[in-house]
């Protein structure tokens, strides 16, 4: 007697590479060949559920295999089928006094199907638009207020990990900062005790990492950490929400 359930609810990827059984005993006759993360859907499984047959995805070949071999990963939910565009919200925090902000970006995958050897890799290409609320200095009778808004282009790679919902990598690219800063007086020297000091607008070099959970095909939350190179370096840290459609 044999289980049988929606496959697309069942999709694992070959922990131990082998080749199928004929029928779920070890004693069958082998055929074909599964590597290491291949994707496989389970089509049925054997009363003790110690088997299953799958189906290999990429060729469509079944056959019946170990499920200590096979690794659940529920669903692929970093498959780009249709969802190759991405927008995203995100809160962010600088440093050198940018402090709290938030802003969107827009994500486009060009690496479409990705890699034969790692299908659900990503390359992006995004623009982000941030608004920092800066910061604000009083001394006596003189005071300074900071704000800063900043266009970034960049790209990214995102390596996929084997369970199917967990994909990092790094970003680069260059950001242009707008800085609007309102000083009635404060001396340089103070400006720059407080971390003030990069208060130009300007184009920067931008590097950094990035991350993301999927916990739908469409769903995602986003981190990441970049640095803006210029006279005075900043650092962001970030975490947004993001649909892919």
């Amino acid at each position: 007697k044999l289980k049988k359930f929606d496959a697309k609810a069942r999709l694992h990827v070959i922990a131990n590479s082998g080749r199928f059984y004929e029928a779920p005993t070890k004693y069958a006759e082998r055929f074909g060949y599964l590597e290491l993360d291949d994707e496989v859907e389970m089509v049925s499984q054997s009363k003790n559920k110690k088997w299953a047959r799958v189906r290999l995805k990429i060729t469509g070949e079944e056959g019946w295999y170990p499920v200590a071999w096979l690794k659940f990963i529920k669903a692929d939910r970093l498959s780009r089928d249709g969802a190759d565009n991405g927008i995203a919200v995100q809160l962010s925090y600088g440093s050198q006094g940018y402090n709290v902000g938030f802003g969107a970006a827009y994500t486009r995958n060009v690496l479409v199907g990705g890699l034969a050897s790692r299908p659900r890799d990503r390359m992006e290409l995004g623009l982000s638009l941030d608004f920092f609320s800066g910061e604000k200095l009083e001394q006596d009778d003189k005071s300074l207020s900071s704000s800063y808004f900043a266009t970034s282009l960049f790209g990214s790679y995102l390596f996929s990990w084997p369970v199917g919902y967990l994909a990092g990598g790094p970003e680069l690219g260059f950001v242009y900062t707008s800085a609007s800063i309102e000083n009635s007086g404060l001396s340089d020297q103070v400006v720059e005790s407080e971390g003030l000091s990069d208060g130009t607008s300007g184009v920067r070099l931008l590097v950094g990492a990035r991350g993301l959970v999927a916990f739908s095909p469409h769903w995602n939350i986003n981190a990441g950490l970049r640095v803006h190179f210029a006279r005075a370096t900043v650092v962001l840290g970030y975490i947004g929400t993001q649909y892919r459609f």
